[in-house]
């Protein structure tokens, strides 16, 4: 989680299918780390399964539904609109799991509110940046 909130890319990167293909070693670096009071050995054990993780083949970001309904809002946020307009345009009536991905979208950079200060605001809107 914090190495994706430092680069996105972490998001496709399947770290912990190999931690847990290499769980033996994972502990032991924790262990050895802990026992000499350095957590040396394992920055590199966790060094080498991201660079392991970069050298598979699901490495490269595949379009995903998610990926396409986030380009959908973006392009129909294109102009103010609220959380209902985006609701019913991509077909989501669950209006807490839509405020999720709004937030995500945010985060990322994607949207952003018109009215930031007010958040809960009935005059909330959504643009694309």
């Amino acid at each position: 989680m914090i190495l994706y909130n430092w680069k996105n890319v972490f998001e496709y990167l399947p770290i912990e299918s190999l931690i847990y293909e290499n769980q033996d070693e994972y502990y032991k670096a924790i262990e050895y780390s802990t026992e000499i009071g350095n957590s040396t050995p394992f920055i590199e054990f966790m060094l080498n399964i991201i660079l392991e993780t970069l050298n598979t083949p699901q490495a490269v970001p595949q379009v995903t539904p998610q990926d396409e309904r986030e380009k959908k809002i973006v392009e129909f946020c294109q102009i103010p609109r609220s959380r209902k307009e985006i609701s019913e345009y991509i077909g989501i009536k669950d209006r807490k799991y839509l405020k999720e991905i709004l937030d995500k979208m945010i985060k990322k950079g994607f949207i952003q509110m018109t009215l930031p200060d007010k958040q809960i605001s009935p005059k909330q809107k959504y643009i694309a940046l």
